[in-house]
């Protein structure tokens, strides 16, 4: 008979048991379950892999679950540009509710349009809404965002819960005098102040506090922050277990250990490596068997999760990836400085291109780290492959 593989590894997919993530379910529940309190948000941060995509997709569910429409959109560089970032997000919001919706709210005059909407457009209904809104891109994204949320309560829901991901990706962007970020943080605030049911769950790499932040003080009494990291190790095995046994797979004790220490119980590396496991050994996983299959399975590993972003690297790039390593997960810029033996300035634009590219993230002033979990042990993988070669 064929053993069921229950493992699912990759991008937001929801595994087959969520483990060490109750605390996060708790939180949300609290803040769904309690619409007319003071108003709450959360931030989930961590590095690739830790499961962000996966808790906010746990999120949506949730949100339904309680009478609120959830609201999906992934973020990238180009919504730094206020224009286009408040129409992602209108249009998220109309993609959500539904023409027919908004058609009958809108149908009579609201306060901060200037005429009635009338009929509603086949085409681009967020552009049109936010053309009939007036004053500046604040007053007009507030204005139209109430209406939706206007549209939403007239349907019998609670509110709306926006589930935003790579949200790391938007930051002012002063140079070029595009203020997305600004514009988001105080249309939200605002909007939570007068009473409108909206709940935000922002995602992204470990810098998204310190651009929220940077931008807007206030931000740090908006949010309840969630550092999402690696599983302990109960929890790592309890992530593997339960599935295994509910599909009769067996596990020798010390291979479900080697597993754990593998992936140092990080989430995407958990269901990557039991499901090779899995498709490789079958229903009965043995320590030396899964031995002889690793070399195998880290390859995978490295060409699923680590291969892509690493080609997107240059030669000098690498090196200094490759330099990094050396002292483990991260590092401070002056030591880079005195191994490598490079001006200032070129280092310093080094670290921007890896910044853009998501290959590190600033932990703090003068100090980097990996974006990726045990990226260190996939580039010394990397150069022996090269030296073999």
């Amino acid at each position: 008979m064929t053993t069921v593989n229950p493992f699912v590894p990759g991008n937001g997919l929801l595994p087959p048991h969520l483990a060490g993530r109750e605390a996060e379910l708790t939180l949300l529940e609290r803040i769904l379950d309690d619409p007319t309190g003071p108003p709450s948000n959360i931030l989930v941060s961590g590095l690739r892999g830790v499961g962000k995509t996966v808790l906010a997709r746990r999120y949506q569910e949730m949100a339904a679950d309680y009478g609120w429409v959830a609201v999906r959109r992934e973020f990238s560089r180009r919504h730094q540009d206020e224009a286009i970032f408040a129409h992602a997000i209108v249009a998220s919001l109309v993609g959500a509710v539904g023409s027919a919706l908004l058609g009958r709210w809108l149908a009579k005059p609201r306060i901060g349009f200037t005429a009635t909407v009338g009929d509603l457009p086949d085409g681009d209904l967020a552009a049109h809404l936010l053309e009939c809104a007036s004053g500046t891109l604040e007053d007009r994204l507030a204005v139209t965002i109430a209406a939706v949320i206007g549209a939403v309560r007239d349907g019998g829901f609670v509110g709306v819960v926006l589930l935003l991901d790579e949200f790391h990706l938007v930051v002012d962007d002063r140079p070029e005098k595009q203020y997305a970020l600004s514009v988001f943080l105080e249309v939200m605030s605002r909007l939570q102040q007068e009473g409108v049911p909206i709940r935000l769950v922002l995602s992204g790499l470990p810098d998204l506090l310190a651009n929220l932040v940077a931008c807007k003080t206030y931000t740090e009494r908006m949010f309840a922050t969630r550092v999402l990291d690696h599983l302990g190790p109960a929890e790592a095995r309890d992530a593997l277990l339960r599935p295994m046994a509910q599909h009769g797979i067996q596990i020798e004790p010390a291979a479900l250990d080697r597993i754990v220490e593998d992936t140092r119980g990080y989430p995407y590396f958990l269901q990557q490596h039991a499901r090779s496991a899995v498709d490789r050994l079958g229903a009965d996983i043995r320590l030396t068997a899964y031995l002889q299959h690793r070399p195998a399975i880290l390859e995978q590993l490295d060409a699923s999760f680590y291969a892509g972003r690493y080609a997107a690297a240059s030669d000098a790039e690498r090196e200094l990836l490759a330099t990094m390593a050396l002292f483990g997960h991260e590092c401070r810029r002056r030591e880079l400085l005195k191994r490598l033996g490079h001006d200032q300035n070129y280092l310093n634009q080094i670290l921007i291109m890896l910044l853009a590219k998501g290959l590190i993230v600033r932990t703090r002033r003068g100090q980097y780290a990996f974006a990726l979990p045990l990226f260190d042990e996939f580039l010394k993988r990397e150069a022996s492959r090269t030296i073999a070669a």
